[in-house]
């Protein structure tokens, strides 16, 4: 048993699940379809997370690593958001953006919990056989490698898995050659005043592979913003100016119809986008059919979780 667990009562230990949803996503541009395995957890659980979570984000923040989230990482961070990430970039006009590729899943959970002990052994103790039984039990599900999409933790447990396998590396990179380098979670955005020429680019595609990771070669953008839009995050920059592609409102709207089986499982997810379109509506005009859809199932979506948080 690892030192977190001794704070957590005994029957929410015991009952702590999961259960597995299936969720077909299909790209209206391309027709691609994805499925996707969700992992929907139970009170209990979702009490347990929030305790871990409390735990995670206090003790990450006296570890050495913690300087590599403060200066690069926008996902799973309090009071920061895709926006705040792409006004880091809005100097500069050339763009490398990459996705990876399965990212939770393909989180090795061994080498986690060394990483896990070794930089946070107040949460995680000192034995990484303990810890990745603890990972496998309740930041996994069966039929699942990696981390399970849909726990709570799991968005600041892979930043923090990310961050110690693999930002020191692009850090480096960026420094040598002065690029702007960010992330959101599985989105890398580097960009430059300069062209990033394909020697700097296979270096960072280089480490990204030797960390262990996979790239979503699909989905590499190499942008030249003063000629096409890059988007980051779902929003678009082009010419140094910022604007939200109708794609992202309808990823949006696509999220709040899935939410509302689930509201307590989508809870995050729905208050991370309507964030992000709250400071957007404070930075621009935004008034179309989509956007009032998405505040018609914002409210009911809210009305929902309510009723679940009741039960």
């Amino acid at each position: 048993m690892i030192p977190f667990c001794k704070f957590c009562q005994e029957s929410d230990l015991e009952q702590a699940a999961f259960r597995l949803r299936q969720i077909v996503d299909v790209n209206r541009q391309s027709g691609q379809t994805k499925l996707r395995r969700l992992a929907v957890p139970n009170q209990a659980m979702r009490r347990l997370h929030q305790t871990l979570l409390k735990w995670l984000r206090s003790e990450i923040k006296s570890a050495n690593i913690y300087q590599l989230l403060v200066f690069h990482s926008y996902g799973a961070q309090l009071k920061r958001s895709p926006l705040l990430q792409i006004e880091q970039h809005l100097a500069n006009r050339f763009f490398f953006c990459l996705d990876l590729q399965g990212a939770y899943q393909n989180v090795d959970l061994e080498r986690l919990a060394k990483l896990a002990v070794q930089h946070l052994p107040k949460t995680f103790g000192r034995n990484p056989k303990q810890a990745v039984k603890f990972l496998a039990r309740y930041c996994s599900a069966p039929g699942i490698t990696g981390l399970a999409i849909g726990a709570p933790a799991s968005p600041d447990l892979f930043n923090f898995y990310r961050a110690a396998t693999l930002d020191d590396s692009l850090r480096l990179l960026a420094q040598e050659h002065g690029l702007t380098y960010t992330n959101y979670l599985d989105d890398l955005c580097f960009s430059s005043r300069e062209r990033i020429g394909k020697n700097k680019r296979q270096k960072i595609l280089a480490a990204v592979r030797h960390a262990g990771f996979l790239v979503k070669d699909q989905k590499i953008q190499v942008v030249d913003s003063a000629k096409n839009a890059v988007v980051i995050c779902g929003l678009g920059l082009r010419n140094r100016r910022l604007f939200v592609p109708r794609r992202y409102l309808q990823t949006c709207k696509g999220l709040l119809l899935l939410a509302l089986d689930e509201p307590p499982a989508f809870q995050r997810q729905v208050a991370g986008v309507m964030s992000v379109l709250r400071q957007c509506q404070k930075r621009f005009i935004l008034k179309n059919r989509l956007l009032r859809d998405i505040k018609k199932l914002h409210t009911e979506f809210q009305k929902s979780l309510k009723s679940a948080s009741a039960v």
